[in-house]
């Protein structure tokens, strides 16, 4: 009897142990491809972090009293990565207006700029903009630049 009882203890740790390995392999089947997901996603943002920025060197970039809001965006280098750009206005009443621009950019030379009319509500606080990746996602974390009245 006593043989049949140590074997049944070492059938029970192995079978536990046997239920751990295959927990952590459905675990990561579905852990693995996310987090791959996720930092593609974060290095081709990366890549573009630099690639649409917001002209504030001159008066190109402003806005009235009405919210109507003039953008000078300046280009980068051609990426295929990126499909456009996202602009979000912060304004005094708490409000974030945003555009999206897809069409005109690809294929646009090095340091174009374009220029937009936004309208919104309140004073304009501050502007950011953020590039599109070809999937269509928004790169987030954009730095918000002040820019000055017209």
């Amino acid at each position: 009897m006593k043989s049949k009882k140590g074997v049944s203890d070492i059938v029970i740790t192995v079978s536990l142990i046997l239920v751990a390995i295959v927990a952590v392999g459905v675990i990561a089947a579905f852990v693995v491809p996310m987090v791959k997901n996720q930092l593609g996603r974060t290095s081709a943002c990366l890549a573009l972090k630099d690639h649409f920025k917001i002209n504030t060197a001159s008066t190109a970039s402003c806005y009235t009293e009405n919210v109507d809001v003039k953008l000078s965006i300046q280009r980068g280098f051609e990426k295929e990565d990126s499909k456009g750009f996202a602009v979000q206005i912060r304004t005094s009443t708490g409000d974030t207006v945003s555009a999206r621009e897809e069409t005109n950019v690809v294929g646009k030379g090095n340091g174009t700029r374009y220029t937009y009319g936004i309208t919104g509500k309140g004073k304009v606080e501050a502007v950011s903009i953020s590039a599109i990746l070809a999937n269509g996602d928004v790169c987030e974390g954009a730095e918000y630049s002040n820019i000055a009245p017209c």
